[in-house]
């Protein structure tokens, strides 16, 4: 298949789009990684739903629940693969993810930027060793006033989740985009002002 087969970096500088819009690097969704996302999804979710049609209780609400989370993913994916045009924007204007708003959120509207560093995890004996994943990073931002833009029940389950982890409520997971993460951070700093903190996930003893 065609979107299986695009593979290489495609990342670019976005045109100017009107009066007043400027230069600015755009990132589409890297399709190998979404088509191969929308299979494991299914996979994972049909078992769920599987495994939740021969349970009971509190094991079958589970299954179900886990199910519908994962095909809804799959929807959401397949939906974005058929976005036309970028699925990031980063330009002086404001940052354009398309997930969040069909415009862009100017800098000033952002209050706090964070990043989450991922790590791989190896047991050997009583041995761990950590090895940075950077490609399953995520970046979270927020902004002064969320009633702004778009809403939905699935938006404020996921903002309310990422807030029960102390961070802040929109994520953007970088490991989806046809750029490497450090070059999308690189291109926020030229515009962001603000600190972009990083989040470590390990225990204190294991940085």
């Amino acid at each position: 298949m065609e979107a299986l087969q695009n593979l290489t970096p495609t990342w670019r500088l976005a045109a100017s789009t009107g009066p007043g819009h400027t230069m600015g690097a755009a990132f589409s969704m890297h399709r190998g990684r979404a088509w191969l996302g929308v299979l494991v999804c299914s996979a994972f979710g049909v078992i769920c739903l599987a495994s939740a049609l021969g349970a009971s209780g509190l094991w079958q609400m589970f299954g179900l629940a886990f199910g519908v989370v994962c095909l809804a993913l799959v929807v959401n994916i397949a939906r974005w693969l058929l976005h036309k045009g970028p699925y990031l924007v980063v330009s002086a204007e404001g940052l354009l993810y398309a997930p969040f708003a069909d415009r862009p959120v100017p800098w000033n509207e952002i209050t706090a930027m964070t990043r989450i560093l991922a790590f791989g995890r190896s047991q050997f004996l009583n041995k761990t060793t950590w090895t940075r994943a950077p490609r399953s990073d995520q970046l979270n931002f927020d902004v002064g006033d969320l009633t702004a833009y778009p809403n939905s029940i699935l938006r404020q389950i996921s903002r309310g989740l990422q807030r029960l982890g102390g961070l802040p409520p929109i994520s953007i997971q970088l490991g989806v985009f046809d750029a490497e993460p450090d070059a999308i951070v690189a291109e926020i700093k030229k515009y962001w002002t603000g600190l972009i903190a990083e989040f470590d996930p390990r225990p204190i003893s294991r940085r």
